[in-house]
């Protein structure tokens, strides 16, 4: 039992009974509190849910109905990023600190993985 169980249950004696009002204030229990908790809880669980169905889509789709007509716009210049050094380099300074390691993978070959898949997704 730690000390403040023990302290809440010695000053809960203490107290006459018509001052469970007080007591729950003090323990941050009363009926507003926890309904205020209970709340926040849902709220939280709602934007997970949000964002796990978000980070099932790719970066050009939508559950927007309204932005549906956009997707294909999105995915080309999306796509031409990909074909860009400077996308996964960024500027010409960042390129002579950039390693030739072989255990990295090229631009170009990043480029050709993604159009790969992305064409097997869409057939």
């Amino acid at each position: 039992m730690s000390w403040f169980s023990s302290f809440a249950d010695k000053v809960q004696i203490t107290l006459p009974t018509k001052s469970s009002d007080i007591f729950n204030a003090l323990t941050l229990n009363t009926a507003e509190m926890t309904a205020e908790r209970e709340q926040f809880e849902i709220e939280a669980r709602r934007k997970e849910a949000l964002a796990d169905s978000l980070s099932a889509l790719l970066l050009w789709e939508t559950n927007d109905e309204e932005r549906v007509i956009l997707v294909e716009e999105c995915k080309e210049a999306i796509l031409s990023l990909s074909t860009r050094k400077e996308t996964f380099l960024g500027t010409s300074e960042d390129e002579s600190s950039a390693t030739n390691d072989s255990s990295n993978i090229t631009t170009d070959h990043a480029s050709e993985l993604l159009r790969k898949e992305l064409s097997t997704n869409d057939s």
